[in-house]
């Protein structure tokens, strides 16, 4: 007899649940802030064990959470994550010291919605926000005896930030560029990598392993564009200079384009593999693809190097060789052409990046046909938070959410009597995300790592009674479990743990508060599960069509700008349609996202959004083929560009009946024939381009008929 489908359904979710709590991102711990974390922790405790034992705690827990808010990127922005913590977290120390008993739970409530809509700001602020609350809780339940020794309170938690400050930004070596040049070098390996995939997987073009491993890996390298863009444009921010930062842009514009003629390389090779490309063609293609996947190696590691550089080593591989390569057939011939033109830009790209990273040391001009936009103005401070203050906004939903359960969780703790009460307050905090699923894989992983990490406190303490001996131990644990915080958050909470209990411990002389903490954690997780399914939940499937058609809109304005730059082929178009492309896999990237929380939320089986699934996977796919469709403006007549414009604005009534299917929830129109026998008798390249976009188009159509969520 089959089980009835609710408990099938939960015992899916719990599953999958636990699966993400034990997963582990990629990626190795981060030695260097653990270590700056433990010495951020444990040096007020020391200075403030021998001069004023009162303060150490607060200096202690401060310097802690302004180390773990230190987040890289540009050291400006670093500076002021941290700085924001620092001062965030003294002003709620010294304000809840202040504040009287009965008045808790309401200025909990209040605190907390503050501290929530920082997340309007961004990631950075949203983290500030998260540790002036914790430290707001922490300090409402041990009120000051006086005014003075309240705001005293305040001024040691903003010590302990401006030592982790110091230790982070100042006494760790401050090269203004250095986190840029990572930045990019990151984009530029995993250029490399993606161009690797792409000539060892070429004789498997169009298989499930090549949609997996090559057209799979467009959203990493996207976002690691965005996020280099964002560094250098916050290091360049103010910085008034000419020289070593607008060069560094014009590797990444360099960068970025290099993506955009990897990912038309990709849907060629796959086109011409269809048409059955010979294997001499192929190992050929395959050997200069990879020969560029080494230049782009060499261009990461040598971006990141200060100083004079080493000569530039000669390219050993030359797209002529493949335009060499006998090959019969008109269709396989036009696309090995097509691919040669490719990559013949691409080589050019690269020796242009090459040289500029050559004369990054120096200060000569740049040639007056680079295009160096300014330096990204900040929107007024003020307008991130009036375009949240709205019902549907996440952030507010979020904040509101935050506020009644922390204001809840004081007024329990209050009532009940519970010692210790503030481990219940900062763990609804810690736990609360503004996505239901999030905020369970979040607590799985803190319960569970408290458990564990409440039995290795007890253990040691009892193993270790020297307070000197626990301090040690407490060191390492501290510096541990901000190397792993990346990695798994559960790791994290179960290294955590001992290292407060035991320094708690230390202070209060309680060898029994191992348990009062996993006890707290458990009802503060409780609680957090109830507030985020109960209280303005933000539901992921009332979200996902916008966030579908918002990449469907965007696809819309890459065709538009392909057109433009065939017709008119001139620099500015050029740079229009890298924007339009960036724009693209901005919303796409989005849209994935959001369907990734969708399947969080759900827990439904893949078959259920398998259509969502190909959606995305096939807007990727059309955006590739404009893609090399703009590259073929070179190799086609100037009547080309003429006679696809019709052919386009059919592409595009489609693609925008597509949107407001998916916006409206309803099924989309019949696809109309977008044969064009006029554009294809023009020249077999412009031809294959356009059966090849069609295809894509068929299939996403059909994607979208599907959908019935």
């Amino acid at each position: 007899m089959q089980r009835p489908a609710f408990p099938r359904r939960f015992a899916a979710s719990t599953r999958g649940y636990l699966r993400d709590a034990l997963r582990f991102a990629p990626g190795r711990p981060a030695v260097a802030l653990g270590l700056r974390c433990a010495l951020a922790t444990m040096g007020p405790l020391v200075i403030g064990h021998a001069l004023l034992p009162r303060a150490q705690t607060w200096a202690c827990v401060a310097g802690f959470l302004v180390s773990l808010n230190d987040k890289g990127g540009s050291y400006r922005a670093r500076a002021r994550a941290m700085a924001g913590v620092a001062v965030g977290g003294a002003a709620a120390a010294a304000v809840a010291a202040l504040a009287p008993p009965a008045l808790a739970p309401p200025l909990m409530l209040a605190w907390a919605i503050l501290c929530g809509l920082a997340g309007a700001w961004g990631p950075a602020a949203a983290s500030a926000g998260s540790a002036s609350a914790v430290l707001f809780a922490i300090s409402l339940a041990t009120p000051a005896a006086s005014a003075a020794i309240g705001l005293e309170r305040g001024l040691w938690v903003a010590a302990g930030g401006a030592w982790a400050m110091l230790l982070g930004l100042l006494l760790w070596p401050v090269r203004v560029y250095k986190p840029s040049r990572r930045a990019l070098a990151h984009c530029l390996r995993l250029l490399s990598d993606h161009a690797d995939e792409l000539a060892r997987l070429a004789p498997e073009a169009g298989s499930a392993v090549w949609q997996t491993r090559v057209q799979g890996g467009h959203r990493a390298i996207r976002e690691a564009l965005e996020v280099a863009a964002a560094v250098l444009a916050a290091t360049r921010r103010g910085r008034g200079e000419t020289g070593r930062g607008e060069r560094l842009l014009v590797v990444l514009q360099t960068a970025d384009h290099v993506f955009g003629a990897l990912v038309a390389l990709e849907d060629v090779v796959e086109t011409a593999r269809r048409a059955g490309l010979g294997s001499h063609a192929l190992v050929e293609t395959q050997r200069t693809v990879a020969g560029a996947a080494g230049t782009l190696r060499t261009l990461a590691d040598r971006v990141v190097l200060e100083g004079r550089l080493p000569p530039w080593p000669p390219l050993t591989w030359d797209p002529a060789a493949l335009r060499a390569v006998a090959v019969a057939p008109v269709a396989q011939r036009a696309q090995l052409r097509h691919a040669a033109e490719i990559l013949g830009r691409l080589r050019i790209a690269l020796e242009s990046a090459a040289e500029t990273i050559d004369t990054l040391h120096d200060q000569r001009p740049l040639p007056s046909a680079v295009v160096i936009p300014p330096p990204a103005l900040r929107p007024p401070l003020a307008e991130p938070l009036r375009e949240h203050l709205a019902l549907d906004s996440v952030v507010l939903r979020h904040a509101l959410r935050l506020g009644v359960a922390a204001g809840a969780a004081v007024a329990l703790t209050t009532a009940l009597g519970l010692p210790r009460g503030y481990w219940v307050t900062v763990t609804v905090i810690v736990l609360l995300q503004p996505y239901a699923p999030a905020t369970v894989t979040k607590g799985l992983q803190r319960i569970g790592g408290t458990v564990l990490g409440g039995i290795a406190a007890a253990l040691i303490a009892t193993a270790l009674r020297d307070p000197r001996a626990i301090m040690v131990v407490a060191f390492v644990l501290a510096g541990l479990s901000a190397a792993v915080l990346q990695i798994n958050y559960g790791l994290y909470s179960l290294l955590l743990t001992p290292t407060f209990v035991l320094l708690a411990e230390v202070s209060a002389g309680d060898w029994h508060l191992a348990t009062v903490r996993v006890m707290n954690t458990l009802l503060g997780g409780a609680l957090a599960f109830t507030a985020s399914w109960m209280l303005w939940p933000s539901r992921e499937r009332e979200r996902f069509p916008a966030h579908a058609a918002a990449a469907i809109a965007a696809l819309r304005g890459h065709a538009a700008a392909v057109v433009d730059t065939i017709v008119t082929g001139a620099p500015p178009p050029a740079h229009a349609l890298a924007a339009a492309r960036r724009r693209f896999g901005v919303a796409v990237n989005n849209a994935e996202t959001s369907l990734q929380r969708l399947f969080a939320e759900s827990r439904a089986h893949p078959d259920a959004l398998e259509p969502a699934m190909t959606m995305l996977l096939y807007l990727r796919r059309v955006s590739a083929s404009l893609t090399a469709l703009a590259s073929t403006r070179t190799l086609t007549p100037q009547t080309a560009g003429a006679a696809l414009r019709p052919f386009v604005t059919r592409v595009d009534a489609v693609l925008a009946d597509l949107e407001a299917a998916v916006r409206g929830g309803r099924p989309p129109a019949p696809l109309p024939a977008l044969d064009d026998p006029a554009l294809d008798a023009i020249d077999p390249v412009l031809a294959a381009r356009r059966a090849r976009l069609v295809e894509q188009l068929d299939v996403l159509h059909q994607a979208v008929a599907r959908d019935r969520r």
